[in-house]
């Protein structure tokens, strides 16, 4: 009788945290999404230049990428996973609000920070929670990060809508609320692994050594300038005569068939070792972007973009898996952490830069069509990297 309550309480508990992960990932991804989608829009009513967002967008992702290593470490090591992801989400909600209050270039800067310091290094947490839970459970962790993508689609879309008749500041407020209250509660609920104590440094030093493994920092490295390209495709809608409706359309289309691959693709990602998943999955994206370069119409745009959810799905979960894989006992949340802060931090800055000197001189196509060449570049490193 004993066992069978004990065993009760362990299912009972399982089942609670398997919600509560999705919905973590509803609520990260959804403010992700405020901010991915109307961010420089936001900014460029601010009569910001297209030098001036690429350096916001830029030099903060590089704190994100210190950040990232320095807190996922600091939880492997004391095993302080929950607190930390709290604390973290609990800041960048409460910084995000202050935007609403500068026009201030450096003031600007100086809370973008803040926010990338706290908010993206929270993914290394989640993604390393989902893994956990999936090999508890059996489900796949595509039926976790899928609940992101519904947040991303519902939040980009429904404030592009919102947007019609209400000011863009109210995207802080949405922010604030799921990063300060949402994930920063839920976080505290979060599964961790019991672990072995990492001798952090030496574990580092030996991922970095390993060709497969710096050819697919290299690689995210080189993906994250090319997605990068993504921050100014709010101002290039409105260019070729979009509205701030369709720039919420165009986030919403670009994660669409993101949710069916992940429901479904549990199969593919059974049958296909990762390395193969990660060269079709980056490949396919850099097609896509090749198609948007040659697009004339938001129209167009939309319908282009709304297909490279399949592609990203496969690379994504492919990549979390490869990472998972590869991470040496008792380091997979840094070794997550190391994967994520090579596209969203190296990869997302050196983009941001380059991208916003182009937006000055040149065009939304110009930037695409170089965000094309770094994907195929991304592609190759990959594929040849990982060879064995």
């Amino acid at each position: 009788m004993a066992h069978s309550t004990i065993a009760g309480k362990l299912d009972s508990d399982l089942k609670r945290s398997l919600r509560n992960a999705k919905l973590i990932y509803v609520l990260f991804y959804g403010a992700v999404g405020f901010y991915v989608a109307f961010f420089t829009v936001f900014l460029h009513e601010r009569n910001f230049s297209g030098a001036q967002i690429g350096w916001l967008g830029s030099i903060p992702p590089l704190f994100a990428l210190v950040g990232s290593p320095f807190w996922s470490a600091l939880a492997d090591r004391f095993r302080i996973h929950r607190q930390l992801s709290s604390l973290m989400a609990f800041i960048a909600g409460s910084v995000t609000l202050f935007f609403l209050i500068t026009n201030q270039f450096w003031v600007m800067m100086l809370l973008v920070i803040l926010l990338f310091f706290h908010r993206d290094p929270i993914l290394s947490f989640i993604d390393s929670a989902a893994m956990d839970l999936s090999e508890k459970s059996g489900e796949g962790y595509g039926l976790f990060r899928v609940w992101g993508s519904i947040g991303f689609i519902v939040a980009s879309y429904g404030l592009g809508k919102l947007l019609t008749n209400t000011p863009i500041e109210i995207m802080f407020w949405l922010q604030a609320a799921f990063l300060g209250l949402g994930v920063a509660g839920l976080a505290l609920t979060m599964p961790i692994r019991k672990q072995i104590r990492p001798n952090i440094w030496k574990g580092i030093t030996s991922l970095l050594s390993h060709r497969k493994t710096a050819m697919f920092f290299l690689s995210n490295v080189l993906f994250g300038v090319g997605i990068s390209c993504v921050m100014f495709m709010g101002l290039h809608i409105l260019e070729i005569g979009g509205t701030n409706a369709q720039v919420g359309l165009f986030f919403a289309a670009k994660a669409i068939l993101e949710v069916p691959m992940m429901f479904l693709g549990g199969t593919i990602f059974k049958r296909y070792s990762y390395r193969l998943l990660v060269t079709v999955g980056l490949l396919g994206q850099a097609i896509i972007l090749g198609g948007l370069a040659l697009a004339a119409t938001p129209t167009q745009i939309i319908l282009i973009i709304s297909t490279i959810g399949i592609s990203f799905a496969i690379y994504r979960i492919a990549s979390v898996g490869f990472a998972n894989e590869i991470a040496p006992a008792g380091m997979k949340t840094t070794t997550q952490a190391l994967a994520n802060a090579c596209i969203f931090g190296v990869g997302n800055s050196l983009g941001a830069i380059l991208y916003g000197n182009i937006w000055d001189i040149a065009d939304g196509h110009a930037i695409l069509w170089v965000a094309t060449a770094a994907t195929l570049l991304s592609t190759f490193v990959f594929w040849w990297g990982s060879k064995k």
